[in-house]
């Protein structure tokens, strides 16, 4: 949706028929801080993580935990394990936005309480459509477009 809102991806690895975290992502910024993942901040939540946020491409699970938090979770203002506990927590309460497509999506306000989506697949602006938009609001010195709550509801991809 872009703005100040979260959106939950999920998605079925081959092979599988139990839905696991692709991320939660804050759709307001990318990359906040220079914070290093620290994998020993989560082994109380470790066998979740193995078990509902696996890599589906290929990655390590570990690796792609660190690409998560670095891109994304450095936004949400959690710690690391807030962060990835509050992505399980709200995969664990999503599942039934997601019928039987292999891909699914639903987005929250900042409070958590969950918004429309947009239809589309579309994914947050890239770093050049970003930096355009973000250089015509220089003034405020934050890029918040509004979120799209009028497009849909929690999406199937």
């Amino acid at each position: 949706p872009g703005g100040r809102c979260y959106q939950l991806d999920m998605q079925r690895c081959k092979g599988s028929e139990t839905y696991t975290l692709h991320g939660l992502w804050p759709e307001w910024s990318e990359f906040c801080s220079h914070e290093e993942f620290d994998a020993e901040k989560l082994d109380s939540i470790r066998p979740q993580l193995e078990q509902y946020w696996p890599s589906c491409f290929g990655w390590e699970d570990e690796e792609f935990w660190a690409h998560e938090w670095q891109r994304h979770g450095t936004c949400s203002g959690y710690s690391q394990l807030d962060y990835f506990s509050k992505a399980l927590a709200l995969r664990n309460a999503s599942l039934a936005e997601c019928g039987r497509s292999d891909l699914c999506r639903v987005c929250f306000t900042t409070e958590f309480k969950p918004m429309p989506c947009a239809k589309t697949h579309a994914r947050r602006p890239s770093r050049s459509r970003k930096s355009t938009h973000c250089a015509q609001q220089k003034r405020t010195g934050r890029c918040e477009p509004e979120c799209d709550a009028n497009r849909g509801s929690a999406a199937q991809l």
